[in-house]
């Protein structure tokens, strides 16, 4: 039998098998008392390796190069680069002392993220177009298929006090293996938004989308997610402009099953639901002292729950720190330095990637990372308006404003730039084919 050659698409083909499971499992590292740990993705092990084919490849012209949307994207990932190492130095030129986790996590991170970009990229432009379905397909089966053991597992606790699991799956909030629950939803809304849109494409996804709106609800209530209940609005109103594209039967059927599922369980288990407990509600009724001006530590000392005080104390401090250097930032890791040097301890990370990047980076830095969101933004509009590309290039490029949407308002309140998924299906939509001609 003679040997069959397996050609570069199959290889791409493969990899996006391989990053749709391997994408939504992540650990922390060396996490202490006095160290906030290394957050690592399955799919950074892989980058090496990969990395290497793809380079081979490329100058063995065995693949192409990626063609991205995005003028100027190899040089965007530098210049923003060379923002956060210059930070990294200023901060060692303030503080006399090299910040290891601004090295780690964030230089070194954001090498990673740059790999993810590329490796999207190289996907994209190196294999058909329909095989993208098949990662959203496995990654969103996957997901579906973790967060029906975890809502099975703390519906259990909720209502019989019995605790099947005594480790972090099995225990509130719902995280599946992203280790923080933040990222899941972001996650789970990010392929939520591609399914609804591509629903009409392919009748296994059709299916995966009637799960996804019912599992919606179901989502909140057992992660208590609040940032990502800011957003809902703003992806209900880009819906209605895609309304086109969008079984609205089928979601609205969906929801509302979902929503009685909660509704039951709220009113059967309410006192042992932690989604709905006071401390997790009670933050809200301070939001008028924060408006009004009054002293943030002030109001994160009347608050109860621990995480919402923190922030609070943290965003005070984070504010004296822009008024301090609001032009070029106190350096890479600054945050964390100047926490232990004024209260003797770390209290928490600054939960805003803007404010993150306008204290450590400054203005300069914060200002350079917005007009490349916008310019990513505006491209994957124009792509998605564009009348000589195919109506699957156009419905992916739709799934990935959406996505940039929830990664805005949801970054507002948490730090999720170094999300790995993000800037691999960025990379990839902004490598998408610009007609139908250019398609593999």
């Amino acid at each position: 039998m003679p040997f069959k050659k397996i050609t570069t698409s199959q290889i791409a083909k493969l990899l996006l098998v391989v990053l749709a499971v391997a994408i939504q499992i992540q650990i922390t590292l060396f996490e202490s008392d006095d160290y906030l740990g290394l957050r690592i993705n399955l799919a950074d092990l892989i980058i090496p390796f990969t990395g290497l084919f793809i380079l081979t490849s490329l100058l063995l012209q065995k693949s192409v190069w990626p063609q991205f949307s995005l003028q100027k994207a190899y040089m965007w990932l530098g210049a923003l680069g060379c923002v956060l190492v210059a930070a990294l130095v200023h901060s060692y030129l303030n503080f006399n002392t090299l910040s290891m986790w601004g090295l780690q996590n964030k230089i070194i991170g954001w090498i990673v993220l740059c790999s993810f970009f590329l490796m999207g990229g190289w996907i994209t432009s190196n294999t058909k177009i329909e095989n993208i379905l098949l990662l959203l397909k496995i990654s969103l089966s996957l997901l579906l298929s973790i967060i029906i053991v975890q809502v099975v597992l703390q519906t259990i606790f909720f209502n019989f006090s019995i605790r099947l699991l005594a480790n972090d799956f099995g225990h509130f909030p719902m995280e599946a293996f992203m280790a923080n629950k933040n990222s899941f939803v972001f996650l789970f809304l990010t392929l939520a938004c591609f399914t609804t849109l591509l629903s009409k494409e392919d009748t296994y996804i059709s299916k995966l989308n009637a799960l996804v709106w019912f599992f919606f609800p179901l989502v909140f209530f057992h992660t208590g997610a609040r940032s990502a209940l800011v957003a809902l609005p703003f992806i209900a109103l880009l819906m209605f402009f895609y309304r086109d594209k969008i079984n609205t039967k089928q979601i609205l059927i969906g929801l509302m099953i979902g929503i009685l599922c909660c509704v039951f369980s709220a009113v059967t288990s309410q006192k042992r639901v932690y989604s709905l407990k006071p401390a997790n509600i009670e933050s809200i009724s301070h939001v008028n002292e924060v408006i009004s001006g009054k002293k943030l530590d002030d109001v994160a000392s009347d608050i109860k729950m621990r995480g919402d005080s923190n922030r609070l104390k943290v965003l005070q401090h984070v504010f004296s720190m822009i008024q301090e250097n609001p032009i070029f930032g106190s350096g890479l890791g600054s945050i964390l330095i100047t926490q232990e040097r004024e209260y003797g301890q770390f209290i928490d990370l600054m939960d805003c990637t803007a404010l993150w990047l306008w204290a450590e980076t400054g203005i300069f830095g914060l200002g350079l990372f917005l007009i490349f969101y916008f310019l990513c933004l505006k491209t994957l509009w124009a792509s998605s308006k564009n009348n000589n590309a195919s109506e699957l290039s156009k419905d992916l490029s739709k799934g990935a404003i959406l996505m940039l949407i929830i990664f805005g308002v949801m970054s507002l309140f948490h730090e999720l730039l170094y999300s790995r998924f993000l800037w691999l299906f960025l990379g990839m939509m902004l490598a998408l084919p610009r007609t139908q001609g250019q398609e593999t």
